[in-house]
């Protein structure tokens, strides 16, 4: 069947396909990540980032060399969750707007997205077995802003708030930890 034959077929949930776009996906992975803003639609593959118009399903541009764990569009711009940092794109053409990178000693923190607030876009990394890092991260910029260690089981941005809660194992159970998006400062345990 081809993608011509979906478009305005009426599905048994009573859903009208507005437009069906076929992609090849990877042999490897099959990994694949989907989200949109306004105008596009963006297919993150392992290796390819694709930005397709919503109106008519086309594709507007696609990069190569943005494979990663996730791809999502948070307050209206699209990034990228790669296993060494975070890709910051800019939607209407495909290009860096800024990159980060895991620092030199640290790994990727097993969560491929951790989390957005109105201040800071958090992305957690590896010391060590035991230890990980908060990394909290300028969404303008991509400056970092602060960083936090523990031993992290969740993390909770809120997204109309000033904080963010981290939920810490220990020994005895886990805590709640409440900080603040823009300097990390303990506001409740």
């Amino acid at each position: 069947m081809n993608r011509a034959d979906h478009v305005g077929e009426q599905p048994d949930r009573g859903r009208e396909v507005l437009q069906a776009v076929l992609l090849e996906l990877d042999a490897d992975h099959g990994w694949v990540s989907v989200d949109r803003d306004d105008r596009m639609a963006y297919v993150g593959l392992q290796r390819s980032l694709f930005a397709l118009d919503r109106a008519t399903g086309r594709e507007r541009w696609h990069r190569d060399d943005l494979g990663g764990c996730s791809c999502l569009v948070l307050r209206g711009v699209p990034y990228v969750f790669r296993g060494t940092g975070v890709d910051r794109i800019d939607g209407a053409t495909g290009k860096d707007v800024w990159k980060w990178a895991v620092p030199e000693g640290e790994a990727n923190g097993g969560w491929p997205w951790s989390g957005e607030g109105e201040q800071a876009l958090f992305f957690p990394t590896l010391i060590n077995a035991d230890v990980q890092r908060i990394h909290a991260l300028d969404p303008a910029t991509g400056r970092e802003l602060w960083v936090r260690d523990g031993r992290f089981t969740d993390i909770w941005a809120n997204p109309r708030g000033k904080e963010v809660w981290l939920v810490q194992a220990l020994p005895f159970g886990h805590e709640v930890v409440a900080l603040s998006q823009a300097t990390g400062e303990e506001l409740l345990r």
